[in-house]
């Protein structure tokens, strides 16, 4: 979530804290892919 020009990753669970990323940090973002999206096909 972006408020107030500052960056803070929100845990999902309550039983994590929130992240503040600090301005000027490198943040690197990963994702799990949870769902398909079909066959690829090669151009």
């Amino acid at each position: 979530m972006k408020t107030c020009q500052r960056l803070t990753l929100e845990a999902e669970s309550p039983a994590l804290p929130d992240v503040a990323v600090p301005e000027g940090a490198e943040l690197r973002v990963w994702a799990v892919v949870t769902d398909g999206l079909g066959p690829c096909h090669a151009n």
